[in-house]
């Protein structure tokens, strides 16, 4: 096991967990039910990702630079319907329609 990622919480381990799976990477999460002992516990475990085989490592650091760079992006406008999308989103909630700029 190779950690690569320690989450805030949960739901951002599992997040991450599962774009890191779409990619066909063996990602996992790893002390997200400690959770539930912050507080409570001598020590404060985060939940972690982790993958499985060393040559997933280097992909996995480079989707996750990819996932924390996505929540930096400014809000674009959907060219299809003319929605306002928030920066993080890869496609337009209202019409699916991709990002200005993005690949085919």
């Amino acid at each position: 096991m190779h950690t690569i990622y320690e989450a805030a919480d949960p739901m951002e381990a599992a997040i991450v967990r599962d774009y890191l799976r779409e990619a066909g990477l063996s990602a996992i999460c790893l002390d997200e039910h400690a959770w539930g002992g912050r507080g409570d516990l001598p020590v404060n475990l985060f939940p972690r990702v982790a993958v499985r085989w060393k040559q997933e490592i280097q992909r996995a650091r480079e989707l996750i630079a990819e996932y924390e760079n996505r929540a930096q992006r400014p809000e674009w406008r959907c060219q299809h319907c003319g929605e306002t999308v928030a920066g993080s989103m890869g496609l337009c909630w209202n019409c699916g329609a991709q990002p200005p700029g993005a690949p085919p």
